[in-house]
């Protein structure tokens, strides 16, 4: 059952077409984001969701209720910003009551609902101090329970986490997760950061010129995406660009420019010989040493950087003509420092045929 549904939506500003004619359907309990970069639409269609835009074109139903021209107030959702918009003046308490306020609520129940939820978002230690007296997480918890407490169909998150530093950022993300999970509440957000719609989602829609181009689950979309786009966007992709010479389903052989190689990708439905192509591969799926002798695109390169990161460690290879890659290790897989390679350091690497994707040029 759908708690949300877009069908054919449209919104101009002027002759910009900010969003265009997108239609999409969120389950009940489902949590799914909007990502994309900064003018894609996401924030557009969320306002409209919210009550906050009217849709140009198409319908916006909540319940199977049609609520274009409904006003915010009656669409029963909550929200939460990226400021958090919380009354300085009154405490945590107060801040979280206001909406059961605004309802009429008798005050037992108020203080039952506010003490439920305070207990659930840990907070029933901190019901009497103002927002200046709590933490950057402490006040993104204050605006989850206020969202949350009147029980509404949909909950609406707008960057929650963009104010927050990385290694709170991480953490709210699992207490939000954890908490959707708990509540059980329809809930859409948006955000620009893949690692945060990866982490949150049931699913991601990705948006690109005020379109939706994919729309699957955290796996789908990085393992299998749609466009040279979305595989750019979302984690980081090695784009080959090159030209098909033959296929024998399953697999196809591609001429990459530059280089002028021949490698073998797993053929894609749809995509003829002759037709220009990018092979994409991701950093964890390039092999720098102990390589198959089957199965196995070869190249060699040269290591032009290397980036430790901790866990991890990048490699960025260049093969001597136009084109480059990226690797990526695991720092226990591959031993002590002294083991990897170095910069300037000629390699053999290598990718297994089925690692790759083949996608029309973009």
């Amino acid at each position: 059952m759908s708690d949300v549904r877009l069908t054919a939506v449209k919104k101009w500003y002027g002759r910009v077409l900010a969003v265009n004619g997108i239609s999409l359907s969120v389950d009940r309990g489902e949590m799914v984001s909007f990502l994309g970069p900064s003018g894609c639409g996401k924030t557009t269609t969320l306002r409209m969701i919210a009550g906050l835009e009217e849709p140009d074109e198409g319908e916006i139903t909540i319940r199977n209720t049609r609520v274009n021209n409904v006003p915010t107030y009656r669409r029963n959702i909550g929200m939460v910003f990226q400021n958090y918009a919380l009354f300085p003046h009154m405490t945590v308490y107060q801040n979280i009551a206001f909406g059961l306020s605004m309802r009429k609520q008798p005050r037992s129940e108020i203080d039952r609902n506010v003490k439920d939820v305070m207990r659930l978002v840990r907070l029933d230690s901190q019901g009497d101090r103002l927002p200046s007296q709590l933490s950057g997480g402490q006040r993104q918890r204050v605006a989850l329970a206020r969202a949350i407490v009147t029980k509404p169909d949909v909950l609406l998150l707008d960057e929650p986490l963009g104010a927050l530093d990385k290694k709170l950022r991480e953490q709210m993300q699992i207490e939000i997760r954890s908490l959707q999970r708990e509540v059980g509440i329809t809930t859409i957000f948006v955000t620009h950061d893949q690692e945060e719609a990866l982490t949150l989602s049931d699913r991601i829609v990705v948006m690109e010129s005020g379109c939706i181009v994919q729309v699957g689950t955290p796996e789908q979309i990085y393992r299998q995406p749609a466009t040279p786009f979305v595989s750019d966007f979302i984690g980081i992709s090695n784009a080959l660009k090159g030209r098909v010479e033959t296929v024998e389903a399953p697999l196809a052989k591609v001429r990459l420019q530059g280089s002028g190689s021949l490698v073998t990708v797993p053929h894609a439905a749809g995509i003829a010989v002759g037709q220009e192509v990018s092979v994409l591969i991701r950093p964890e799926n390039i092999v720098l040493s102990d390589l198959p002798s089957e199965g196995f695109n070869v190249a060699t390169g040269t290591v032009t950087h290397v980036i430790y990161t901790g866990a991890l460690t990048y490699y960025h290879l260049t093969d001597g003509a136009s084109l480059r890659y990226i690797a990526l290790a695991t720092n226990a897989a591959t031993g002590a420092a002294g083991a990897h390679p170095s910069i300037g350091e000629t390699v053999t690497f290598g990718w297994g045929y089925e690692a790759s994707r083949l996608l029309p040029a973009g």
